[in-house]
């Protein structure tokens, strides 16, 4: 490429809003090569590491790493280039690519020069293919970073040589003369890097340490100044050794540990009451001097932060009782990490979740629904009578509202009623069109929870449900009951394609007797939904023999999807209002949440175990996903599997 064709490029991008100085994006356009996003990187390999963080056996310990942080410090605090090498194994693999991402974020609050290169792919299935980067992608990645922040190259002069170097490099050798190339100018530069994106069959990159040394060399022989550090971790031995510019940190192994002072302490005075231990993790300066953590949290005598676990050697009385039914979980972890969560965000950037119930109706006036229309989340509107009062003659209606009011208690509900009775007529399917439109345009709602279903489509139905789809409303509907001997088990509109189907399954886990058969084309998603307390309207007390009665209160237990229904509504809201919370790490691609597709995911990453294409229900268990243990790392999560997805 030359210099007019290069002027053009940059004048192009100029006419689409793009900066003239955005050398690496005219870089990448003008030489084809790939295009990487580091920031991106860094996220999707946060999340793998959380991921696995929340499979991993929970009886395992994290080994100590302070030996690293000491020789980190040493590396930063020098005013010469040199390396490190933190060489782990397959045993302490999370490790260490966790500190690599830690070292990142480190370097970066200090404002200094920084690139990197990250394992952003997760652990393949058997009998998949490993998508790894060759040694000359991660290269071009590193050069394309540099461009950025190299501010001397931004010239009209040099952008044409830098487009030439990219073009003719087609080795690693000749990449690692571009870097070096680009590093002139800068008076310091850091390089993490992690070799297991290239994967292990890539032998090539365990001499990559003796590469960095050569462009030490190089620029100390070209009288170039430039102070280059660099950060290998690896989970193979390398081809090198420690030398004046070369240390080399091997990551013990976590079966062969050997004890920290501290634990041998504990061992020999297990009877003595322990004294609170500080935190000896070392801060980088980047001025040649340490200092300890102003912030760091005392380690209990067993060495870990005493946030997680229960003694389990303490009296009876003492302990917690942990949770045992559906219900204990999701109230013990996913409702109490996003209130924890909702708490450490802004107000005002954490709008609340809508949800539409469209059924019977119900009892404004039933104590547990009263409380919610006088804090202001409750809006009602009778398409039936077609004015703004509500009622409920059936009870159906008022049970499903007092669900979503229970598991999405920050939530603003919507009731639609839109039949008298449960057991409706299909001329009623005009009222329902009618509602779903007014929910979708007037109310604006997030999500509609449809807990009824008819044997035959009605295409006004049909369009509105679309309709609502494709302006990101989120829907649910019961899959049906007792159904297995008709032509078409899944009643309407539960069975249209961008509709969540909602099976029931009893206080185990079980699908219930009464639902339809599952599908081999879709996923079964099954919450519970038999036995489910919920409100019944005060007038409607006296004449159920099977209505309870508490504090004046009363309420009744039903079984059946269109029980499950709100629940599997309540947490997708749930799920909502943790992604719109306003926090530091955004969600990338947030908006997708609210759609069939991004939802579904992330319902997927709450099952125990899924295949695609098996014919069984899914058991969806919100809190092996967002609990509280792992609440921060939930929001890189939800931006890996989102963009996966997509």
């Amino acid at each position: 490429m030359n210099t007019t064709q290069l002027t053009q490029l940059v004048r192009e991008l100029h006419d689409h809003g793009h900066s003239t100085t955005d050398v690496s994006q005219a870089i990448q356009i003008a030489c084809s090569k790939l295009q990487f996003n580091p920031y991106q990187i860094r996220e999707r390999s946060k999340a793998i590491q959380a991921l696995r963080r929340c499979r991993e056996d929970k009886s395992k310990r994290p080994i100590s790493n302070d030996f690293f942080w000491f020789a980190l410090h040493t590396w930063a605090a020098s005013n010469l280039s040199s390396l490190i090498v933190l060489e782990g194994s397959q045993s302490t693999k999370d490790q260490v690519e966790k500190i690599a991402i830690e070292t990142i974020e480190l370097i970066e609050s200090k404002d200094v020069p920084l690139i990197w290169a990250l394992n952003d792919q997760p652990k393949p299935q058997y009998g998949e293919d490993p998508k790894k980067y060759s040694g000359q992608d991660i290269l071009a990645q590193l050069c394309l970073q540099l461009l950025q922040k190299n501010a001397r190259l931004h010239l009209q002069s040099t952008l044409a040589t830098c487009c030439l170097k990219f073009e003719r490099a087609t080795s690693e050798s000749e990449w690692f003369e571009v870097l070096t190339s680009l590093i002139e100018g800068l008076p310091e530069v850091y390089i993490v890097v992690d070799l297991e994106s290239m994967g292990r069959r890539n032998l090539g990159a365990l001499s990559w340490p003796t590469a960095f040394k050569d462009i030490f060399v190089n620029l100390v022989a070209r009288g170039i100044h430039s102070i280059v550090k660099v950060i290998i971790s690896t989970c193979r031995p390398v081809a090198t050794r420690d030398s004046s510019d070369i240390r080399v940190v091997q990551f013990p192994r976590q079966n062969s540990r050997i004890p920290h002072h501290r634990e041998r302490y504990r061992s020999q005075h297990q009877n003595q009451k322990p004294s609170s231990v500080k935190d000896d993790r070392l801060w980088l300066d980047f001025v040649g001097k340490a200092r300890k953590s102003k912030n760091a949290r005392p380690v209990s005598e067993n060495g870990d932060s005493g946030n997680e676990g229960d003694a389990m050697g303490a009296p009876m009385s003492k302990r917690r009782k942990r949770p045992s039914t559906w219900f204990d979980f999701m109230a013990e972890e996913f409702e109490t990490c996003i209130d924890a969560s909702r708490k450490e965000g802004p107000s005002s950037l954490s709008p609340r979740v809508k949800i539409a119930v469209l059924d019977t109706g119900a009892d404004l006036f039933h104590p547990d629904i009263i409380d919610a229309t006088q804090k202001g989340l409750v809006k009602y509107y009778d398409f039936v009578k077609n004015e703004s009062s509500m009622s409920d003659l059936d009870g159906h209606g008022t049970h499903c509202t007092s669900l979503l009011l229970k598991f999405a208690p920050n939530a603003e509900i919507h009731i639609g009623r839109v039949f008298e009775r449960s057991h409706a007529p299909a001329s009623r399917l005009k009222t329902l069109a009618t509602a779903i439109k007014y929910a979708t345009e007037t109310w604006n709602v997030d999500i509609i929870s449809i807990s009824l279903g008819f044997p035959k489509e009605d295409k006004d139905v049909v369009q509105e449900i679309r309709t609502a789809v494709c302006k990101s409303v989120l829907i649910f509907a019961s899959a049906a009951n007792n159904t297995c001997n008709e032509d078409k088990p899944i009643r309407f509109p539960a069975r249209m394609k961008d509709v969540f189907c909602i099976f029931s399954a009893d206080k185990d886990g079980i699908g219930s007797t009464f639902n339809p058969r599952p599908r081999n084309s879709r996923e079964n998603f099954m919450f519970p939904g038999e036995n489910i307390e919920g409100a019944w309207p005060l007038a409607l007390a006296g004449e159920d023999p099977e209505m309870e009665t508490l504090k004046e209160r009363p309420y009744k237990r039903l079984s059946g999807t269109s029980c499950a229904t709100p629940i599997a509504a309540a947490v997708a809201a749930g799920v909502l209002e943790f992604a719109w919370q306003g926090r530091e790490t955004k969600i990338l691609q947030v908006e997708e949440l609210k759609r069939f597709d991004g939802m579904k995911t992330v319902f997927l990453e709450m099952l125990d175990e899924y295949k695609e294409g098996d014919a069984c229900y899914h058991y969806v268990k919100p809190w092996i996903f967002i609990k509280t243990g792992r609440r921060k790392d939930i929001p890189a999560l939800l931006s890996y599997i989102i963009e996966k997805k997509v």
